[in-house]
């Protein structure tokens, strides 16, 4: 899990975003994929359409509805 808090000011006006990340295993996902009724057509390494590799930082699950 990871945490990162970005403070925004504008025009003396400060906002605060919070974002939490939390990493899966590709067991993990695909079993939650299944559970929810989804099929997983093919898995891309983020922002391509190649394979990933065992480092990529992020995944995208291509699924359907079976």
């Amino acid at each position: 899990m990871v945490e990162s808090t970005l403070d925004i000011t504008v025009k003396n006006a400060t906002y605060r975003e919070i974002i939490r990340e939390k990493a899966y295993t590709n067991e993990e996902i695909n079993m939650a994929l299944k559970e929810a009724g989804l099929e997983t057509l093919a898995v891309y390494e983020e922002n391509t359409f190649k394979a990933p590799k065992e480092k990529s930082q992020r995944i995208v699950f291509v699924t359907r509805k079976v």
